[in-house]
């Protein structure tokens, strides 16, 4: 059973960047492009062992996804 992650930033090149970093240490990544999307993606696959978040994004921000 793979490890997950969560990756939410709207820089598209960190996001894949940091998805093959750690798709190179066994996790099984989801991303996603701002925080809707995000809140988007945790309701789908609610278990997730990392969640790696930008606080500055469009539509809602880090810190509200987080909330």
């Amino acid at each position: 059973m793979s490890k997950k992650a969560l990756v939410v930033d709207n820089d598209f090149f960190f996001v894949e960047f940091l998805t093959e970093i750690l798709q190179k240490r066994g996790y099984e990544v989801f991303k996603a492009y701002d925080g809707k999307e995000g809140i988007t993606r945790l309701n789908e696959k609610p278990v997730v062992d990392v969640l790696f978040v930008d606080l500055v994004m469009p539509k809602i921000d880090g810190r509200q996804m987080i909330q």
